[in-house]
């Protein structure tokens, strides 16, 4: 009888659901194939893979094909290259963990594409879960279950931000269910006070001097306001200001800030080198070297 295996897979992410049953077309479309088998006691590796059948162009088709899985087996199970074992022992040496990882590495490897409900999705993230898995105890009955988490995207929505956005909500969601376990509650609430966790109490309120709550308590931190005075404030009119347009100008003689200059019309002449007044002089003709009146009577 051989050994099969049957996936179930829990989503979170765009979508969330619990024990899907896993069949190999819901990532690789042209695969009709309905049935995994499942080497027990044999640690599968690509190279034996390719040693035992070497006219299987696809590792998948080693597991999803009887006719495949039957050579495989017949090859790593010579006395030459193995020493039988028991399913105990296999499970102390971590061969069916080790081949849980083989197919997950196949089926649900990062970025690739799984169909569920008809809508296409892109994998993010993918975790074996051991706690939920099984390993058969009777060689008689030789089921294996593996259960499988996958954070997966819509691939319509597939972004950087948006994988971002759902990393962080997984990872969210990871601590509660961990906390809870220990705790018995959420280390994470939903943004909002309840009943049970939080006592709803109503504010401080001021008292005034009169003894009378007129106001909520001071805040701790005070509002810093800027050095303006209050009728430069937004709403306040500076009773001393003339009522003029705020984005016109002030005419020069309504500015009582501004000093008035008084001009005068006529400005005293100064002296030129300072001390008193010089004198006027008569200013001497030059005469002429050679010349001399003539009286004209005595001619």
């Amino acid at each position: 009888m051989s050994s099969k295996l049957s996936i179930k897979i829990t989503t979170t992410g765009d979508l969330t659901e619990r024990d899907l049953s896993f069949r190999p077309n819901m990532v690789f479309i042209k695969d009709s194939s309905t049935t995994i088998y499942f080497p027990p006691t044999v640690k599968i590796t690509n190279s034996l893979i390719s040693k035992a059948v070497p006219e299987a162009g696809n590792p998948l088709s080693v597991f999803t094909s009887l006719s495949y899985f039957t050579k495989f087996m017949k090859y790593a199970t010579s006395k030459r290259r193995f020493k039988p074992i028991s399913l105990e022992q296999a499970e102390k040496q971590g061969i069916p963990k080790d081949n849980f990882n083989f197919f997950k590495d196949i089926f649900f490897k990062r970025n690739n594409r799984i169909f569920i409900g008809g809508k296409a999705y892109s994998i993010i993230s993918s975790k074996l879960d051991l706690d939920t898995s099984s390993i058969p105890k009777d060689k008689t009955k030789l089921n294996f279950v593996m259960s499988v988490k996958l954070n997966i995207i819509n691939k319509k929505n597939d972004t950087y931000l948006n994988r971002t956005k759902l990393s962080c909500k997984v990872a969210r969601q990871d601590i509660n269910d961990q906390w809870e376990q220990f705790f018995g509650e959420p280390f994470f609430d939903d943004g909002l006070p309840s009943s049970n966790k939080i006592s709803q109490k109503a504010p401080v309120m001021y008292t005034s001097d009169m003894g009378v709550a007129d106001g909520t308590a001071p805040s701790k931190y005070r509002k810093v306001r800027p050095l303006m005075p209050p009728y430069v404030q937004p709403g306040m009119i500076n009773p001393y200001q003339p009522n003029i347009n705020p984005r016109g100008y002030m005419p020069a003689g309504q500015n009582p800030y501004l000093p008035t200059a008084i001009a005068k019309p006529i400005a005293e002449r100064g002296t030129q080198t300072g001390g008193k007044k010089r004198k006027k002089t008569k200013r001497r003709k030059k005469k002429i070297k050679g010349t001399r009146k003539v009286n004209r009577r005595h001619r």
